[in-house]
């Protein structure tokens, strides 16, 4: 099984157990594409509960096109600040640096 299959079939056990996590991502080049990604889907809030925050939705680049990965509530781990989705050009291709969590302390020197 390649690391890629096993990392998405951790992901899909880990949502069918209501766990989230933003990304898990291994040290792989990030992909890219010529194209800037598309102007962003609108997409309404889900209602959110204590402790939840709204990631919005993104794109990534995925063999050759950009897939919509949609936005979702997800739990807000103690200590921790979301890093919405950025978009960055580097050498004439577009990168996504996908939503993830950063620790307060790190977040606050920037």
């Amino acid at each position: 099984m390649t690391d890629k299959l096993r990392s998405m079939v951790f992901c899909g056990v880990l949502s069918a157990n209501g766990c989230t996590w933003l990304s898990l991502r291994a040290a792989d080049p990030p992909a890219a594409l010529q194209d800037p990604p598309p102007r962003p889907k609108e997409e309404r809030a889900a209602k959110l509960d204590r402790g939840q925050v709204w990631v919005a939705g993104y794109y990534e680049p995925m063999e050759g096109a950009w897939i919509w990965h949609s936005g979702r509530a997800v739990e807000k781990p103690e200590g921790y600040t979301l890093v919405e989705a950025r978009y960055t050009e580097v050498n004439g291709e577009y990168q996504v640096s996908p939503p993830h969590w950063q620790k307060e302390e790190l977040s606050k020197d920037k």
